[in-house]
């Protein structure tokens, strides 16, 4: 339709100045007045025509650029869809046009538009995707996905918290001065009898209304969400344990050791000298000053154990033992992650 329209309009366009531009050559050649103002009225009319064309073209909708406007197209392309036949279109055009609908919430004409594409290439991951968003008709649901995630009322303040792995309906998703808000109810309120706000970074959101979601995909979302945090937790603590097996890991300790006390103790003389006063405060400031320099070689003795640690680690990749809990929670999420696409790639 775009490419149609211009040039159907590039071709008004010249017309129209070159009708101009004869009149006022004529003009030229004519000195009567009455001659001149009947060619003035006559440029002037011309102008108006080309500045009312667009109000005046015919529908262009669904007609190939190489057609003419009279010859209807047949390639299905629906009233009110917008971009090209699809034997012309790319499935990137398509997208694009699906994404201006659903920002219009136009969502029938851009379940259409998806569908052209789809059309062209059936497995496009970005088109099903649109096409499940206008499917939806805007309504998602999310399920929250961070452990006590806080819940704000409507003047922002916060009023608890949900606990992970809740199922909740995202009505609309609202910028806050610093932060995305969802506005948020539990599926059983139908009527947002009981709203609030949760910050989007705490639920994993998808299309459509909880209520018409199987009950085998949301139990995995919630499932899904609960495992991640737990594998978090578990490799956290495993970050903090050494490899015994490692020659390295002994003087590693001990530097990590005399680097926390070391640490903590410059800490705590420092918020003693805020507190303290006269000669007490004296003596602390002589006992920080003696302390200078030390931080050099223990920095040093740390950094030196971590590189013999790491380098050691790196070429005996295979010494330090899996962690059978670890192994088994990332197993079963990739199954859960696969349950769940397959889930909603089906109609």
């Amino acid at each position: 339709m775009v490419v149609a329209y211009i040039r159907f309009l590039s071709r008004c366009l010249l017309v129209a100045m070159v009708g101009v531009v004869v009149i006022y050559a004529a003009a030229a050649m004519y000195r009567s007045a009455e001659t001149r103002k009947a060619l003035q009225d006559m440029a002037r009319t011309a102008r108006r025509s080309l500045k009312d064309l667009p109000a005046s073209l015919p529908a262009l909708q669904g007609v190939p650029a190489d057609k003419p406007t009279g010859e209807a197209t047949t390639s299905g392309s629906p009233a009110g869809t917008t971009g090209v036949a699809a034997d012309s279109a790319s499935p990137l055009s398509h997208a694009k046009a699906a994404r201006t609908l659903i920002l219009l919430k136009q969502w029938d004409e851009a379940v259409s538009e998806c569908d052209l594409g789809l059309k062209i290439q059936p497995d496009n991951a970005d088109l099903q995707d649109l096409r499940r968003k206008a499917s939806a008709k805007g309504l998602q649901w999310g399920v929250v996905r961070n452990s006590k995630a806080s819940v704000f009322d409507h003047t922002g303040r916060s009023v608890g918290s949900v606990p992970i792995g809740t199922i909740l309906n995202v009505h609309e998703i609202k910028k806050a001065p610093r932060d995305v808000l969802a506005y948020c109810t539990k599926p059983a309120d139908t009527k947002l009898k009981s709203a609030f706000f949760v910050r989007v970074s705490d639920l994993n959101i998808r299309s459509g209304p909880a209520a018409d979601a199987p009950q085998e995909l949301l139990d995995l979302a919630s499932r899904q969400v609960s495992l991640k945090a737990k594998l978090a937790a578990a490799k956290t603590a495993k970050t903090g344990q050494l490899n015994s097996s490692n020659p390295h890991s002994q003087n590693l300790q001990s530097a990590i050791t005399e680097r926390k006390a070391y640490w903590a103790k410059v800490e705590e003389l420092k918020k003693s000298f805020d507190k303290a006063t006269g000669d007490g405060r004296m003596k602390i400031h002589d006992q920080l000053r003696s302390m200078r320099g030390q931080d050099v070689r223990v920095e040093q003795a740390y950094e030196q154990a971590r590189k013999q640690y790491d380098a050691w680690e790196a070429k005996h990749p295979s010494t330090q033992e899996a962690d059978s809990d670890v192994v088994a929670m990332e197993t079963e999420i990739a199954g859960i992650e696969d349950a769940i696409e397959r889930l909603e790639a089906s109609p």
